[in-house]
């Protein structure tokens, strides 16, 4: 039979494995936050493979995020409209995702740096208007 004090014990011990995760979550979101426009990329790759093993990472990581529009436009298929979503649920970040996007425009597959190019269009958008913002992101700061 378990004494209340080891029940106590084992509560707490729970109780701290619960808040152990939490920590580990909380460690991951960075980043898979900034993993999800390169999977994105990858989701274009000529390998049909890296192709689709990127569309499956990416909704896991949006899963994991909590990012239910992501999702279900990843489950839909809907992966033109991905990047569009990505920019709309975090504008503060067009700058950053536009600096990232700038490696895949030396991509030797012309599907990635297509996949760029309509990207950062796309982010150039949202960043009308914001000098700073794209001075800061032209001088690589």
């Amino acid at each position: 039979m378990v004494r209340r004090g080891q029940r106590l014990r084992l509560s707490w011990g729970m109780q701290s494995l619960g808040l152990e995760r939490e920590k580990e979550k909380k460690a991951l979101k960075t980043p898979l936050c900034q993993s999800l426009l390169p999977l994105f990329f990858h989701c274009h790759d000529e390998n049909r493979l890296v192709a689709q093993a990127s569309q499956e990472t990416l909704l896991c990581v949006a899963e994991f995020l909590k990012r239910r529009n992501l999702e279900r436009l990843l489950k839909r298929q809907k992966l033109c409209k991905f990047s569009e979503c990505l920019l709309a649920e975090d504008r503060s970040r067009a700058a950053e995702h536009l600096r990232r996007a700038l490696p895949y425009l030396q991509s030797p597959q012309e599907s990635l740096r297509a996949a760029a190019i309509r990207f950062m269009g796309m982010a150039a958008q949202h960043l009308r208007g914001k000098k700073e913002e794209l001075r800061l992101m032209c001088s690589g700061e």
